[in-house]
């Protein structure tokens, strides 16, 4: 009974994206136990709203876990513009440095996985090749410690999952969906 020990609590608490305006939550916020390791797939039709979450999420947390922004949509001017816009928090540190991480980045997100990071992927394009993405997020995986990965990848409209199907569900501790004025709990 290798368990009856227990060892240390495994609990990641996240603070999910809330409305800074008009108070509304992450409903279902109280429902989600993320632990070290897991993983958190978005899936989402193009311009539903997966890259807002992900901002959202790394500036919910970048004060109580070291968190890394990956993504291929990142260039300077743009993200800049994009967290302006986010008037209810400050991104730098007293002294001008930012208080996450952002990486550039369009293949082999393994490689730069920081294991104890909420590590946020904006988003995996896997090309025609869709049937890699389960492969894709077990590296990944592989990667954590005492971190998270939180996965963004793009889902065709109508479809219940993102590219690459099932294989985008297996490992997900939690599997959300973005549709129009849809967000859906898949997992």
């Amino acid at each position: 009974k290798w368990w009856e020990g227990g060892g240390e609590d495994d609990h990641l608490p996240i603070r999910w994206p809330r409305g800074h305006q008009d108070k509304s939550a992450f409903d279902c916020a109280e429902w989600i136990d993320i632990s070290q390791g897991d993983i958190i797939i978005i899936a989402g039709v193009s311009n539903m709203g997966k890259t807002a979450f992900c901002l959202n999420l790394l500036m919910e947390n970048m004060d109580i876990h070291p968190c890394t922004l990956m993504g291929n949509e990142y260039k300077p001017a743009k993200f800049r513009r994009r967290i302006s816009r986010m008037d209810w928090v400050e991104p730098m540190t007293p002294d001008g440095t930012p208080k996450f991480e952002l990486i550039e980045r369009h293949e082999k997100w393994a490689d730069i996985i920081r294991p104890d990071n909420i590590n946020i992927i904006d988003w995996i394009n896997l090309g025609d090749n869709f049937y890699q993405i389960g492969r894709i997020i077990e590296e990944i995986q592989e990667q954590l410690h005492k971190g998270i990965a939180v996965i963004s990848i793009q889902k065709s409209e109508g479809k219940a999952l993102g590219l690459g199907g099932s294989f985008s569900e297996h490992l997900a501790r939690l599997y959300l969906t973005f549709d129009f004025e849809r967000l859906t709990v898949r997992k």
